[in-house]
């Protein structure tokens, strides 16, 4: 989720796809959180909700065309989008921790501060963080893999990510826990994420792959075509959400990869066919732009845990739990409100948070290249 909002010829679509992404995954965690029933919504969500993300940067990566930047010049410009808001995030929520810590409980918390430490620079991630430092591997790992030019090699290596990501995700969950000794949960957590990175970059390969072919596409088909080609492919994904058993791309953990692999893409395709063609959604787009905030606040700074406490409050929840998806419903936007405030406040008064501040002799430097 390369979430640089400058980059020339930008697509307006690729934003509210993500945009859509990014309200999903909100929606997701608040069903996973609230909702007790049978939940098939979440499940058909989770099928493609973060493929989107991952696919959409495979095509930025064409689009950019980040496959021809020397090495060190990707690694510096990947890290400062992706691994920067990675930590720096990751640091306002220890600081927080700590504080909060030290004050309930009138002594300083040094085993908490490293067992977060721990859980950011193994890679792990404080919640939804996990998704940036994945991202930013994925990256790197498809440059490499792009090296032969060839598409035939770059097909077989990401058939070969897909089963080995798979099974490495499998087996390290069922030999290994985050909750044993340090060594056993580096290990777990090492694993899980050269799992997560192996299963994550095929989705990038489909998006770079799509966009060397869109244009073909675009001319073969006509803007209605397109938008009822997009409706067919989500329909067929609701009618596969019964298909699928565990969906948990935080852990590695997918059941049936084959049948997530087609559900991802052919969610992500609907989305960006349908939204290719919509014209005017400057509010979608907004939130597109501004995702890794979302991504990055929703759950780790416990926005969502406010919201749950409010409608307690309010009467609306009796309990901890919504027997009814109308209280998720409301829950999700008034989380969304919450979001749009934060990210006005974040761009406004700590957009270093986002990005690596620039001194101004730099600034200038680079407007002269």
């Amino acid at each position: 989720m390369d979430m640089a909002a400058g980059v020339t010829n930008r697509k307006n679509y690729l934003d509210q796809a993500k945009g859509i992404g990014i309200m999903l995954v909100v929606l997701a965690h608040l069903s996973n959180r609230l909702y007790v029933g049978n939940d098939l919504l979440a499940i058909w969500i989770n099928s493609f909700h973060l493929p989107i993300f991952f696919i959409v940067s495979g095509y930025l990566f064409f689009l950019k065309g980040d496959a021809k930047r020397p090495f060190a010049e990707l690694l510096k410009h990947k890290a400062a989008g992706l691994l920067y808001p990675y930590l720096a995030f990751s640091g306002v929520y220890i600081m927080i921790d700590l504080i909060y810590l030290s004050v309930t409980t009138h002594e300083l918390p040094l085993k908490p501060a490293v067992s977060v430490l721990f859980r950011v620079f193994s890679g792990w991630g404080i919640g939804t963080l996990w998704f940036l430092p994945v991202l930013f591997l994925c990256e790197l790992l498809f440059w490499i893999m792009k090296r032969p030019n060839s598409k035939w090699i770059v097909f077989i290596l990401l058939l070969c990510c897909a089963v080995t990501g798979s099974f490495a995700g499998t087996y390290i969950n069922a030999h290994f826990s985050e909750k044993g000794p340090m060594l056993q949960a580096l290990i777990y957590r090492l694993g899980n994420l050269a799992a997560r990175c192996l299963i994550s970059v095929v989705f990038m390969g489909i998006g770079f792959f799509y966009a060397t072919y869109e244009e073909w596409m675009m001319q073969k088909t006509t803007k209605v075509s397109r938008i009822i080609i997009g409706m067919i492919l989500l329909t067929i994904t609701v009618c596969m959400a019964g298909l699928h058993g565990e969906i948990n791309l935080r852990i590695a953990l997918i059941d049936h990869i084959w049948i997530y692999y087609l559900s991802g893409t052919m969610g992500t395709m609907a989305l960006l066919f349908i939204f290719r063609e919509l014209k005017g959604l400057k509010w979608l787009s907004f939130v597109g732009v501004n995702s890794l905030i979302i991504m990055a606040t929703h759950e780790p700074f416990m926005v969502m845990d406010l919201i749950q406490w409010i409608l307690m409050k309010a009467g609306i929840m009796n309990t901890v739990v919504a027997h009814s998806y109308l209280h998720v419903v409301i829950a999700f936007f008034l989380t969304m409100i919450v979001e749009i405030v934060l990210i006005l406040l974040i761009n406004r008064y700590v957009g270093f948070l986002l990005r690596v501040p620039i001194r101004r002799g730099s600034k200038q430097m680079e407007a002269k290249r």
